[in-house]
């Protein structure tokens, strides 16, 4: 007996495993701290991996009661998702917001590469009485040998042609989920003497390459926006579906859809056409391109409307980016590729906030800026069909 008495103290005295038989909303007490035995997925900080586990208050069918002695509560840690780097982020319901959260949390993107981990810690307030939300975050080096994922590992190669060995691949798009690409409508439309869009490439390190060594799928759908008309600049923006699902690795992973504010007066263009070439030309490895942002005003005076873009440039659902040191690369990028910002939310994922549309360069050394279809003007169709 005297065993039995000994061995249940040293459970409760843990902390770990004692039931304090308390019912929900009652107060309760831990490390000499007050607090209020709440649903465990109330408690922020049942999230701390580093702590001790907080006291059990008692069993709710599958619920766990917790004595939490967090400041706030919250309405469900179910809805939380750690970044790969410090921050923490919530979902919301909203589809294309949701996914891109949590891809962040299931993928392999390259922030994980140097064995860098973050979490939730609780921080002992004592004007409050109560502990507020902490963050930590250790870095670390990759193992030796280890070789990182590819920086743009959303980066997609449209192919043109009945055969995937001659194919001519000529635009570009952006993985956004494991059954579609995000691209221009434009590029839809059967280009001259290409042959039908019916391929897409990924996880393409160098063109190079022979196709056996890149993720290929053939093209199940082509979907454009149901507004495009290819006489017109507007509604550029097109969904693609692949017949099998695409396999996610850390080369092949999906980018975020434009969904919140971001700091966005400077991007990138990720794109296949060499830069350096005088003619159109692809290179061998991807390219990038730094871009400015262009306000409304400067974006209308470079284009002026004309019979296909009678009313101008329509900045709620086109924008203009280029280059304000008039740098003759920044109106290289191939139609549909993506412009990106690492912004939005961890620097881990990129956001695709533009698509690349149309532009005019104007000789050397000077261009216009080009434009891109905005991507947040159209997420409603996009999480319509994308995620139903």
């Amino acid at each position: 007996m005297y065993k039995y008495i000994i061995l249940c103290l040293c459970v409760c005295l843990s902390g770990v495993l004692c039931d304090l038989n308390k019912e929900e909303g009652a107060a309760c007490e831990w490390d000499g701290v007050k607090g209020k035995c709440v649903k465990e997925t109330q408690c922020l900080t049942t999230l701390d991996t580093q702590g001790d586990p907080h006291p059990v208050c008692s069993k709710q069918g599958d619920e766990t009661i917790v004595c939490c002695t967090d400041c706030e509560l919250v309405n469900s840690t179910r809805n939380v998702v750690l970044s790969p780097t410090v921050g923490y982020y919530w979902k919301d319901g909203t589809k294309a917001r949701d996914s891109c959260l949590q891809y962040l949390e299931d993928l392999p993107y390259r922030c994980r590469d140097g064995g860098f981990y973050s979490g939730i810690s609780k921080n002992y307030d004592e004007k409050e009485k109560c502990h507020k939300i902490g963050l930590w975050g250790v870095g670390g080096a990759p193992p030796p040998g280890y070789e990182s994922g590819a920086l743009y590992p959303h980066q997609a190669l449209l192919g043109y042609g009945e055969d995937l060995a001659t194919a001519k691949w000529q635009a570009g798009g952006s993985i956004i989920s494991d059954k579609y690409i995000l691209t221009a409508a434009h590029v839809t439309k059967t280009p001259p003497h290409s042959g039908e869009l019916k391929f897409v490439a990924l996880g393409v390190e160098k063109r190079s390459n022979p196709p056996s060594a890149w993720q290929t799928h053939k093209v199940k759908r082509l979907i454009p926006h149901p507004e495009y008309k290819a006489s017109i600049k507007y509604h550029d923006i097109a969904l693609i579906e692949t017949e099998t699902p695409i396999t996610f690795n850390k080369n092949v992973l999906p980018a975020c859809l434009h969904v919140e504010a971001a700091d966005d007066d400077k991007a990138i263009a990720t794109t296949w056409r060499d830069l350096q070439a005088d003619k159109f030309e692809l290179a061998d490895t991807i390219q990038t391109i730094k871009l400015d942002k262009f306000s409304e005003e400067e974006c209308k005076a470079a284009y002026q409307p004309t019979r296909i873009l009678r009313n101008g440039v329509d900045y709620n659902s086109q924008m203009c980016y280029g280059s304000k040191s008039n740098d003759p690369a920044a109106c290289k990028g191939l139609s549909g590729e993506p412009l990106l910002v690492d912004t939005q939310f961890s620097r881990c994922i990129y956001t695709i906030i533009g698509v690349t549309s149309f532009g005019k360069c104007r000789g050397t050394g000077t261009s216009k800026p080009d434009v891109y279809t905005r991507v947040a003007y159209y997420k409603p169709w996009i999480e319509s069909v994308v995620w139903g």
